[in-house]
């Protein structure tokens, strides 16, 4: 629009000179270009067909030529008051390139100009980037960017051999009027290529026909209507923030330059994107070992204790990119947990960053803090799941050695250790091998003949590396964990396992496909020296026979059993949808 009325004004836009531009003499240089885009933006807006356009240009040049005819006003007459484009004229000759031109060069003019031809090529690449995600947006299509790039690319050599001086690339606002006139076909390429050479060929007079008003108003007309489409649709349309980015860059081109304002909308994007990200949620979950668990399965009076003293625990789940502003939401949150005096005191913090896609370097000044803040408060910090690259940031910058930092390399790893830590304390005797008589009596009601159950169950031992029973064997019945160490591997592909969960001294395996008779879902191998009893079908069927009352109770046993974990599970499972 600037450019524009500046051409049909002939004075230079600015704050100076305001007064001027709207005198009589100079307003009516442009006025009638402004309204005949004014008009064809507001007939545009309620009539969309494609035809609209096409026919109020035919109708504009015949009133027109009506008019001169009317008035007897000639064709040269109405150049010379600026009705007309006065002729183009054009020179259909190329020059020779030669080796006498190459020598006769100025190679040092050539050098000093390089610096703005390289800032000229920059300048196309940003416009046509810029223009294509334009047109995507106005067209609301993808558009293959590759594809535009190289035959850009091709188009500017080509013209450079040809003579041509300036670069080009997509034009934004034509490829959106041809668009909005329903000239979308590859028709409109080859007719454009045929226009141009017509014209360089000696078409050129039939632009000194056409009207003044026609070619500055639909001009005027695509300036207007990208301006109502950003400043005054994008009102509605747009968050304030970025209705006052748009604004800003608007104001910014017209005050300074194209190139200014994209710079300075460049900056305001990046400082409103990291104002926003600041104030994303870098905690995607927030827990402790009342609701979570690790995949170690223990007994039930190890599982009431770990739950009882969970809240010991806090564990921090975190997402997304790690910088100074949402390193800081990590740092204060931590900090108001162990200041709130309402909750449980906290022995560890365990930080999960499976889901964080990097951390930032001024984001270490937050560790340092979290550090020196559990240090001073004796509280163990456990860091899960960290890249190399991010574990190297930390230790060099924030110093990993001490002795209450603990990398691991899984969350469930850190959970684990956490419960042991936690069962240390308030449970020292876990690790003490009890007799089974005595472990199973903490199951049991004192009314259960312990050793009459006993004589049912079958002893065996297994070294490191044995298999209890593999993948896809008929289960026959199920296992009490005595002693030792179990672990349940899962095959998800040839030469590929998982290992799903681990089971410690006194607890229970197989009680499901004890009931439901199936094959093993997944295989059991010893993870130590371990001590096993086998309960199998056959002795459980020989049970009911010859003690229904013992059977019963186990029965329940085993009913209580499958709620307790059902019961766990669902917390796990509540925390992971919270």
């Amino acid at each position: 629009m600037s450019g524009i009325i500046k051409n049909y004004a002939g004075i230079e836009i600015s704050l100076n000179n305001v007064s001027q531009l709207f005198s009589w003499e100079i307003l009516s240089q442009w006025l009638p270009e402004f309204i005949f885009g004014f008009l064809l933006l507001i007939t545009l807006r309620f009539f969309r067909h494609c035809l609209v356009l096409p026919g109020i240009m035919f109708l504009t040049v015949f009133s027109f030529y009506l008019f001169l005819g009317i008035t007897g006003i000639s064709l040269d007459e109405a150049r010379g008051m600026g009705l007309l484009m006065e002729p183009i004229q054009q020179n259909t000759s190329f020059p020779a390139l030669t080796v006498d031109t190459l020598k006769n060069a100025d190679l040092s003019l050539v050098f000093n100009y390089l610096p703005k031809m390289f800032s000229i090529i920059l300048l196309g690449v940003i416009g046509l980037l810029l223009n294509i995600s334009g047109i995507e947006i106005a067209l609301q299509k993808d558009i293959a960017l590759n594809h535009e790039l190289k035959i850009t690319g091709i188009a500017n050599i080509l013209s450079g051999l040809m003579g041509g001086g300036l670069t080009s690339y997509v034009s934004l606002s034509r490829s959106v009027l041809n668009h909005r006139l329903g000239a979308s076909s590859r028709v409109v390429g080859w007719f454009l290529s045929g226009f141009c050479a017509l014209a360089l060929f000696g078409g050129m007079s039939i632009l000194s026909l056409l009207p003044e008003v026609l070619i500055g108003g639909l001009t005027l007309f695509l300036g207007l209507n990208f301006l109502v489409e950003w400043l005054y649709d994008g009102w509605w349309n747009l968050s304030k923030s970025d209705y006052f980015l748009v604004l800003l860059i608007v104001v910014s081109i017209g005050f300074w330059g194209l190139l200014q304002g994209i710079i300075v909308g460049f900056v305001v994007a990046m400082i409103l994107f990291v104002i926003k990200s600041s104030r994303l949620s870098i905690i995607k979950n927030s827990s402790s070992l009342f609701h979570s668990s690790s995949h170690v399965q223990r007994s039930s009076l190890e599982t009431k204790i770990i739950k009882k003293h969970g809240e010991s625990l806090y564990i921090l789940e975190l997402q997304g990119w790690l910088f100074f502003g949402t390193a800081n939401q990590l740092f204060n949150t931590i900090r108001n947990r162990l200041y709130d005096g309402e909750q449980p005191s906290i022995k560890f913090v365990l930080l999960d960053f499976h889901m964080v896609n990097g951390l930032d370097s001024s984001a270490l000044i937050n560790f340092i803090k979290i550090k020196q803040l559990l240090k001073s408060y004796s509280v163990n910090f456990i860091l899960t799941s960290l890249t190399i690259k991010d574990q190297e940031k930390l230790d060099k910058q924030v110093g990993l050695q001490d002795d209450f930092i603990h990398l691991v390399e899984e969350k469930n790893i850190g959970l684990a250790w956490c419960e042991e830590k936690l069962l240390e304390e308030y449970y020292p005797i876990h690790k003490t091998c009890q007799l089974l008589e005595t472990q199973l009596s903490n199951y049991f009601p004192p009314s259960v003949d312990i050793p009459k159950l006993i004589s049912y169950l079958k002893p065996f031992k297994l070294l490191p590396g044995e298999f209890l029973f593999s993948q896809g064997q008929l289960n026959l019945g199920m296992y009490f964990l005595g002693s030792g160490q179990l672990s349940v591997i899962k095959e998800i592909a040839p030469d590929k396992t998982k290992c799903l969960r681990t089971y410690k001294s006194e607890t229970i395996i197989g009680e499901m496909g004890f009931y439901s008779q199936s094959n093993h879902s997944a295989s059991v191998i010893a993870d130590e020296h371990s001590s096993v009893y086998f309960f199998s079908s056959h002795a459980f069927k020989r049970m009911e026979r010859e003690e229904p009352k013992l059977a019963s109770a186990f029965h329940k046993f085993i009913v209580k059993l499958l709620i307790e974990r059902v019961q766990y599970r669902e917390q796990d499972m509540q925390n992971l949808l919270s």
